[in-house]
Formats: C-alpha cells, sequence, structure tokens
C-alpha cells in the first residue's frame, strides 16, 4: 500500500523513551541508583519532572534537588549515561503496538521520524534493535542547540524529511515534549499512561491523519 498522493498526513514523528520503547524505568533505576551512591533519594516527584528532560537537563534538576555543586554535572550525567547503555545492550523493549504501527506506516509509504531527547551515542545502541530501517531521520538532543521544550528538535525533523510541519503528526508520552512539538507546529497524539490510549495498539493511518483535520 502507497499513501495516497492527496493525503494531508506528510509524517509521522516519534519520540522514544516511553512511547516507542519501555525505557523510563531504565533512567529512573540510573538516578536512584545515583542518589543512593550519595545517601539521597530519588523520590517519585523528582523523577517525575525529568520525564522527557535530557540527561543534562535532567542532572541540573537532581543537582538543584540535592544541593549538589554544579561542577559534577557532567561526570554524574555520564555516569548515568553508562548504567543506562550496559541495560540497553541487553535489549529494548517496544511499547505496544510499536512495532505494529511503525510496519504499518512504512507499507503505507509515509515517512517517520525518530525525535528524542536522548543522546546520539545510546540511540545508537537502541537502533540496533529497533531497526534503522524504521526511520527516515533521527534527531537526538545533543545534535539541536535548544532541546525538547523547545520546538527546535521538531522543526529540525522536518527539515530533514522535507516536508510541511504543519502536515505532521508528533507522538509524545511527555508533557515536555508534546510542548514542544506542538510549538513547532505539528499535531500531537499524547500517549501517557494518564490518558486515552496509552498505547499505540489501535493507532494507523486514519487515525492519525484525522488529527490534521
Amino acid at each position: 500500500m502507497i499513501i495516497d498522493p492527496d493525503s494531508r498526513l506528510a509524517a509521522v514523528f516519534f519520540d522514544l523513551d516511553g512511547t516507542l520503547i519501555e525505557s523510563e524505568h531504565v533512567w529512573d533505576d540510573a538516578l536512584r541508583q545515583l542518589a543512593s551512591s550519595r545517601s539521597m533519594e530519588a523520590s517519585a516527584p523528582l523523577l517525575a519532572r525529568t520525564k522527557g528532560v535530557d540527561v543534562m537537563g535532567a542532572m541540573v534538576l537532581v543537582h538543584e534537588e540535592f544541593g549538589w555543586t554544579e561542577d559534577g554535572l557532567r561526570s554524574n550525567a555520564d555516569w548515568v549515561s553508562r548504567q543506562v547503555a550496559d541495560t540497553f545492550r541487553m535489549g529494548v523493549s517496544w511499547r505496544p503496538g510499536a512495532p505494529q504501527l511503525l510496519t504499518h506506516l512504512r507499507r503505507a509509504g509515509v515517512p517517520t521520524a525518530l525525535v528524542t531527547s536522548t543522546y546520539r551515542d545510546l540511540v545508537e545502541i537502541i537502533l540496533d534493535s529497533v531497526g534503522r530501517e524504521n526511520f527516515d531521520a533521527v534527531v537526538c538532543g545533543d545534535e539541536v542547540g535548544s532541546p525538547k521544550p523547545d520546538p527546535e528538535p521538531y522543526l529540525k525533523a522536518a527539515r530533514l524529511l522535507d516536508v510541511d510541519i504543519a502536515r505532521c503528526v508528533a507522538i509524545e508520552d511527555s508533557h515536555l515534549g508534546a510542548a514542544s512539538a506542538r510549538a513547532s507546529g505539528c499535531a500531537v497524539l499524547f500517549v501517557n499512561d494518564d490518558t486515552l490510549p496509552a498505547n499505540l495498539l489501535d493507532v494507523d493511518l486514519a487515525a492519525l491523519s484525522a488529527l490534521l483535520d
């Protein structure tokens, strides 16, 4: 099946963590370990605030919460990233419906992009598992001047695909990511455990196209 050339849907952008793959708990565990190593506790509210934030942004929140000095930001971010990388190398798990939706869109000829706050070195590990062929473009958190919630990541994805941002749909699970997508001018499908749908099982080309109406 090839996408209708008259279709209003130009491309679909996917967030990564918590949207395509089950990975939020991996980041949370790494942050808990970091806090525990210094006799601190990463509370649920703190972890919630780091959702959708790039690792350096998350580390700023952690340091502010615990009163840690800024000189350890980079080393702590690198430590957390190493823990997460070790877990990702053992494999990643799809969110329900994610691989089916990607296959559906690829067969329909709809361009897709991965737009994530995760840095390139970790994304490369994940792409080995989820398939590089599933994406026509990849925008990582360390490849933009201003990460989510700034619109730059999604605007960059639209430029890479050479598509009209107003005819694109972004799929996001975090409020920061959704804010980034909306600010860029594209439509948003918000998938979150507190909302419906909480997964991608019932999402298809028609449902995504309807978001542009």
